[in-house]
């Protein structure tokens, strides 16, 4: 399940790239990888 939202969320902010600068989508990336690294902990 973790690697599916991974992929949704990589999608996501691949698609708001598009409209958006680079800079600030790597900025996103990093949080949202931060934000799935810190549930996975969470559940084990």
């Amino acid at each position: 399940p973790e690697l599916s939202l991974f992929r949704a969320t990589s999608y996501r902010l691949m698609s708001k790239s598009i409209s958006s600068s680079r800079k600030l989508l790597f900025k996103d990336e990093i949080a949202a990888v931060n934000k799935i690294s810190a549930l996975n902990i969470n559940n084990k």
